[in-house]
């Protein structure tokens, strides 16, 4: 069936007969006539319907404050798990610069849906969730196979940029991370083609020759034997390998992307030196204060390292909401017997399942 979104078609017949068919519903209306009236009159809706215009999914919200409010989110019972009404929630995230609340029993399934869209639980009672999907933007230099906290700040964002069109940093995180090596932390390093801090990043050339290939190979079979997704993760690792770049840049994002694609989940980026190269030689803070006007996002989440380095107060006077976000050491399954934290999110994936990934990639703090 062709998806047809239809935008505040909705009438009040159409409201209360679909509600009628709810068995045990996870939401408490004391009259559906009362109810449909007011959301035609001061909402707005968001509906998919079938061959014969009849609705089979719909979202009802209000837009008239800072934020959405998702009143309602139905979809016919004949037509569950067909992924309609993430299509809907996806049309709505995707027209809107502003953040998006909604409330859900705790005991509705419909929490995993918005939790994998990014929803975040902001306050909770006895028996439902507040959640809150939040329009951010993050901004970082691209790191080649990063750490958990660089994930944390992706999961935390809509979007990231990356900051492709700044200086290279010497002995830094762009091209080295580090993993276990008989129980103890090593660093590896991935070599550079006349690397230089008077030098862009994306004008760096990462020199991946056999040699090294061979090399990485084998120091991470050595360092996980008996991990228990090491064949998996080398084998995706190798295919990375054998393309080729034109920057450390490329591939360290090619990095991020292998994570993402092994978990099965998406993101949204975009390089700097495309989205914003305007932006250029601008002082730092004013520059990611104009980046994120042009891209239209209010909210700008900072890594907790640049808290002395930028002032909320001052992304305040321009119009922007500034965070930092501190990422948990929390403890996951490590061939050490003495845990290691923030490692390269390689020794994460060799040890643990996806579930587990993905659960310690949306586990930080905002501050």
């Amino acid at each position: 069936m062709d998806i047809n979104i239809k935008i505040n078609e909705l009438n009040v017949d159409e409201i209360i007969s679909c509600l009628n068919t709810v068995e045990n519903p996870y939401y408490l209306i004391e009259n559906y006539e009362d109810y449909a009236k007011k959301i035609v009159k001061l909402a707005k809706t968001i509906c998919i319907r079938n061959e014969d215009n009849k609705p089979i999914s719909f979202i009802l919200y209000y837009d008239n404050q800072d934020d959405i409010f998702i009143s309602m989110v139905w979809t016919d019972k004949l037509h569950q798990g067909k992924s309609y009404a993430q299509q809907l929630l996806t049309y709505i995230i995707d027209n809107t610069y502003k953040d998006i609340v909604l409330e859900v029993s705790k005991s509705n399934p419909a929490v995993k849906l918005y939790s994998k869209l990014k929803f975040q639980i902001i306050e909770a009672d006895e028996a439902n969730y507040r959640m809150k999907y939040c329009k951010r933007l993050s901004i970082m230099q691209p790191y080649c196979f990063p750490y958990i906290g660089y994930f944390n700040l992706i999961e935390a964002s809509e979007k990231i940029i990356f900051y492709d069109d700044v200086n290279f940093i010497n002995r830094g995180w762009i091209n080295r991370n580090r993993i276990t090596v008989n129980g103890k932390d090593y660093m590896f390093t991935i070599p550079l083609q006349n690397q230089s801090q008077n030098k862009l990043i994306n004008e760096i050339k990462p020199l991946i020759n056999d040699k090294f290939k061979n090399k990485f190979v084998k120091q991470l079979e050595m360092a996980y034997p008996y991990s228990p997704n090491k064949s998996e993760i080398i084998d995706r690792i190798k295919i990375l390998l054998d393309n080729e770049y034109n920057s450390i840049a490329l591939l360290a994002v090619n990095t991020i992307k292998l994570v993402y694609d092994y978990i099965g989940i998406s993101f949204q980026y975009e390089m700097s030196s495309i989205n914003s190269p305007q932006t250029k030689g601008m002082e730092k803070a004013d520059r990611l204060i104009s980046i994120c006007k042009e891209n239209n996002y209010k909210n700008y989440i900072n890594p907790i390292g640049g808290i002395e380095l930028y002032s909320k107060e001052y992304f305040r006077t321009k119009s922007i909401n500034l965070n930092y976000l501190k990422a948990k050491s929390r403890k996951y399954k490590q061939n050490s017997t003495e845990f290691i934290p923030f490692l390269s999110i390689i020794d994460i994936m060799m040890n643990n399942n996806r579930e587990d990934i993905i659960s310690m990639m949306r586990d930080y703090d905002i501050i």
